[in-house]
């Protein structure tokens, strides 16, 4: 084995480029000599590359990527780097968060239940935040209070509130509703966001937002097909 790495040598190929030449050769170092690097100081010769370690992982990490390189990809012009990485910090998202250039994952996951949900509820009225918006600003409570209540409406009343009566919505009301929203200089896209019920009454009665404001009288941009050179 010492007079193959040798012979590699002579011909031109350096040790650490000896594996791409002869894999074989390269498993062969690693089973009788422990690694490649002490079958190459075998052979009489010195390695080049430096020894990887936990500091030495992050130290090319914050060189590489803390000059404005994106910290998503992997570096594939480097592979022993993304293998030295795994092999002290687990994988390569873990290795960027010891290097202090990725936040690290939240380990805690609030688990829901129906008193938190009430205590929730309760809160959002402390801070004097609508009810009535839950849907668009707070989405996690509003779908736990439809898990453990079976609405909205109800886990409302579980915690002591109440909301407005719903507004018994009719083909003529959606439409009347909003042309005077329109009128009001609403934007049909306000609109929707705004008030959840006639958004939803609208996709009821007529079968989408856009049908609904058409039948309203209101012009809206055609959809867009976006392609790549748009």
């Amino acid at each position: 084995m010492i007079d193959a790495i040798r012979e590699w040598h002579r011909n031109g190929v350096s040790a650490e480029r000896i594996w791409r030449e002869d894999p074989a050769l390269h498993a062969a170092g690693h089973f009788h000599f422990g690694s490649w690097r002490e079958a190459i100081v075998a052979a009489g010769f010195q390695p080049t590359s430096q020894r990887w370690s936990k500091e030495r992982v992050l130290d090319e990490l914050r060189t590489r990527y803390g000059n404005g390189i994106p910290r998503s990809f992997r570096c594939k012009d480097n592979w022993r780097l993304t293998a030295a990485a795994r092999k002290y910090y687990g994988n390569w998202h873990d290795a960027l968060v010891a290097a202090g250039l990725r936040r690290g994952k939240s380990k805690i996951r609030l688990r829901w239940n129906g008193q938190r949900v009430i205590e929730a509820i309760r809160g959002r009225c402390e801070q004097g935040l609508s009810l009535s918006s839950a849907w668009q600003d707070d989405k996690k409570l509003y779908e736990a209070a439809a898990r453990w209540f079976g609405g909205w409406r109800q886990a409302v009343a579980a915690a002591g509130f109440s909301l407005p009566s719903r507004r018994k919505w009719t083909p003529h009301s959606v439409i009347e509703a909003i042309r005077d929203r329109h009128r009001r200089g609403s934007l049909p896209t306000s609109i929707e966001k705004a008030d959840h019920g006639l958004y939803c009454a609208a996709r009821r009665h007529w079968g989408g937002w856009r049908e609904a404001l058409r039948e309203a009288g209101i012009e809206t941009e055609p959809y867009r097909s976006w392609s790549k050179q748009s």
